[in-house]
């Protein structure tokens, strides 16, 4: 049996290799491309296969340099970058801002899909309160300060009105606004359940209070629903559909 077909037999790859040897390889002629075909597809369909050990040296040692570089072209032609993130949120308040401002702050901020609510001890300073938030990965938060659009995250600003702050994916394709308020406290001694809005979006309807006495920043976010959770499935095509939702006649 010649060597070179049985090399041929356990590796199809190298069958154009071997037929462009070296005329005076020590194992005899050249085999012409016909006569390798056809030795090589007898001996695959009748094993075992015999490997000439001279055979695969000589393909080892000429090719080996040029099989790592397919490999490495291989491997990096096949892993891709991550995709930048999407998503643009507010997803928490920063802990240590919290703790460092635990005297006048009530509680837990209410962060909503566009709102967030903090309540504050009566007769707090709000003309100069620097929140600093968490964001989804990668994206980054601004606000227009004097006309012009400036990075925000913990910068001093003026919470007798509520503020509006931008938040901006990674990937620079999205952005949502949040309104940020700082409230001072109503005592809950009558939920009418009467005030309600649409959010940003007018997917469904959010339900608030109202403090007559706050002329600047009436508005109180106290009450949550299932809408939010509901819209993450696509299945409420108008406010209507949503779990929540104002009766027309009361």
């Amino acid at each position: 049996m010649h060597p070179e077909t049985a090399a041929l037999a356990c590796s199809r790859t190298y069958k154009q290799i071997l037929i462009a040897r070296p005329k005076h390889h020590a194992h005899g002629p050249r085999l012409s491309s016909k006569q390798v075909n056809h030795q090589a597809g007898y001996l695959l369909s009748h094993p075992p296969y015999y490997i000439d050990p001279h055979t695969i040296i000589y393909i080892t040692n000429k090719f080996f340099p040029l099989t790592l570089l397919f490999l490495a072209l291989a491997f990096t032609s096949c892993i891709k970058d991550e995709a930048l993130n999407a998503e643009c949120d507010i997803t928490g308040v920063d802990s240590t801002w919290l703790y460092a401002h635990r005297a006048s702050i009530i509680g837990m901020p209410i962060i909503t899909n566009d709102n967030i609510s903090f309540s504050v001890q009566k007769g707090t300073d709000r003309t100069a309160l620097a929140p600093k938030f968490y964001l989804t990965p990668g994206a980054s938060i601004s606000a227009m300060v004097n006309g012009a659009e400036t990075p925000a995250n913990g910068i001093t600003r003026d919470f007798t009105t509520p503020q509006v702050y931008t938040v901006h994916s990674e990937d620079g394709a999205w952005h949502k606004n949040y309104t940020v308020a700082f409230n001072y406290p109503r005592p809950i001694t009558l939920c009418s359940f009467e005030h309600f809005a649409l959010e940003s979006t007018g997917r469904y309807y959010q339900w608030h209070e109202t403090d007559e006495n706050d002329i600047d920043n009436p508005r109180r976010d106290y009450w949550g629903s299932g809408n939010a959770g509901f819209a993450l499935t696509g299945m409420g095509k108008q406010p209507s559909d949503y779990p929540s939702t104002p009766e027309p006649l009361g």
